[in-house]
């Protein structure tokens, strides 16, 4: 018996590993393969293709692209129909996943199809709720809402909680960090996980990180272990003198009074480490322009949607600037009533994530699609 997986971003990646093992405390001994990254493949799992196949950003970057993506999606087609594993697992990246379900459905596979982490037909692209009924066996979405969303427009959806209510309980980070941060109060500085997030969105960064230094605080910047080598020696020239952090970002944020950030899976782990942030996110033009054209959802991260309020304050395109950042945080690190009141509502946020145990109702319920 086998599983075949696929992921295309490091949150899905993070996804993966917690779900390949979750399936081996579960009893499964059969292959676990697909396009993976370097969580999920050190977790057990046997990669075929890598998940960098998918770090594309935007319009601009995905178009040149595709011929080679439709190659991709081709290549997995044959290697499932030969291969047969009992459940097709995808996780995210719906413009390249969704393709892939329909190619296979309608090549003759009569496996299961699991989505993990659904697109967000909530926000836009409500139409895509038609294919994931008639396509896919299960979704398992990571949000309550989302979930509900989902049920009312006739998909087979399943939920119990958020995985990061166990990845973060009582999260300890390495003592070496603990020292480096212990003299002065942290603002962490993520500039993003890819080539073109980084470079729209580090220059503002290093920009605030001279006037962080002027407010008696530390910048420290993250950045990403899964970034190229060469992009991390650029980066490392260009952040020099600030200091930063290589490796797992929630390391440095959980001992940060703040972060300042890339719109993404970010600002969950924020919100499950109480911490505060200011989020930015530069999209190219074009990209935005459709971005804007069909999405109608008034924030951007997971927490403000789910509080329906500015709870982490938002700066998007060209009001990414140091001066907004900046006047955003000084008012939570001077005014008590203010950042009393973020912590109040991340409390209640959290409360709302369901209960633990994902990963493993995650196991068991593909397991059981499975057959075993």
């Amino acid at each position: 018996m086998s599983i075949f997986l696929s992921c295309g971003e490091v949150s899905g990646d993070n996804y993966l590993a917690l779900l390949i093992k979750s399936l081996k405390g579960n009893g499964f001994n059969g292959a676990l393969w697909g396009m993976l990254g370097p969580q999920s493949e050190g977790a057990g799992g046997l990669r075929v293709w890598s998940y960098q196949e998918l770090h594309l950003m935007g319009f601009l970057e995905v178009l040149p692209s595709i011929p080679r993506l439709i190659r991709l999606k081709n290549a997995m087609v044959r290697k499932i129909l030969s291969e047969l594993p009992e459940t097709v697992v995808v996780v995210d990246s719906p413009d390249f996943h969704l393709p892939l379900v329909k190619s296979l459905r309608r090549s003759g596979f009569s496996g299961a199809i699991v989505y993990l982490v659904p697109p967000t037909v909530w926000a836009w692209r409500e139409g895509r709720c038609s294919i994931l009924a008639e396509y896919c066996d299960l979704c398992l979405p990571l949000l309550s809402f989302e979930n509900d969303f989902l049920l009312g427009k006739g998909v087979n959806s399943k939920w119990k909680g958020h995985p990061m209510l166990e990845s973060l309980k009582n999260f300890t980070p390495p003592a070496g960090i603990v020292k480096e941060t212990e003299r002065t109060a942290t603002i962490t500085l993520l500039p993003g996980s890819r080539p073109g997030e980084i470079k729209r969105h580090l220059p503002v960064l290093l920009e605030c990180a001279s006037r962080i230094s002027d407010l008696s605080l530390k910048p420290v910047f993250s950045i990403s272990s899964t970034l190229p080598e060469g992009l991390k020696r650029e980066m490392k020239k260009k952040i020099s003198p600030w200091d930063f952090h290589e490796g797992s970002g929630r390391d440095i944020m959980s001992l940060s009074r703040a972060v300042i950030g890339v719109s993404g899976t970010v600002s969950v782990e924020s919100m499950f480490l109480d911490r505060f942030m200011i989020v930015i996110y530069r999209g190219a033009f074009f990209s935005w322009f459709i971005y804007k054209l069909f999405i109608s959802a008034p924030y951007i991260s997971i927490p403000n949607i789910m509080a329906d309020e500015m709870v982490f304050p938002e700066y998007l395109q060209q009001d990414v600037n140091v001066d907004n950042i900046i006047e955003s945080l000084k008012k939570y690190v001077f005014d008590e009533a203010y950042s009393a009141r973020v912590h109040e509502i991340l409390s209640d946020l959290k409360d709302r994530m369901g209960a633990e145990g994902a990963c493993d109702f995650w196991a068991r319920c593909i397991l059981e699609i499975s057959g075993q």
